[in-house]
């Protein structure tokens, strides 16, 4: 009986093991990867917007998609953050100061895009061009 339950308690220790191994495995080459990813949107991009209000952009796409965007209008500037996705589609692209959002995704030709904005009740286009 003694002899059983020890090597039941090693079988399940070994096995735990094996788990934990895998799973610290799995975890260092999804870090790994995560390391070395480079957003293929990577770059600066210049452009403008237009419509219920107007002024120029400047959107800063960074190694792992994040995103700094500086929006310049007669009545403001400001700079606020957030990120593209692989298929070049904004997410989290909203000012916290003024809701200033941007919608839309760098995936245009010819290194163009085009796509939305909304503050309030304000709405309008954009057009971006890769630099």
């Amino acid at each position: 009986m003694y002899r059983k339950t020890i090597a039941l308690s090693f079988a399940i220790f070994i096995g735990c093991a094996a788990v934990s191994c895998s799973g610290i495995i799995d975890n260092y080459f999804e870090k790994k990867a995560v390391e070395n990813y480079v957003s293929p949107y990577q770059g600066v991009w210049l452009g403008t917007f237009s419509g219920d209000a107007e002024g120029t952009l400047k959107v800063q796409v960074y190694k792992a998609g994040n995103v700094e965007v500086t929006m310049i209008s007669d009545a403001s500037t400001e700079t606020f953050l957030g990120s593209v996705l692989d298929n070049g589609a904004f997410l989290n692209t909203a000012s916290q100061n003024t809701g200033f959002t941007i919608y839309g995704n760098l995936a245009g030709r010819n290194k163009q895009s085009m796509g939305t904005w909304k503050q309030n009740t304000s709405s309008g286009t954009w057009k971006l061009v890769k630099q």
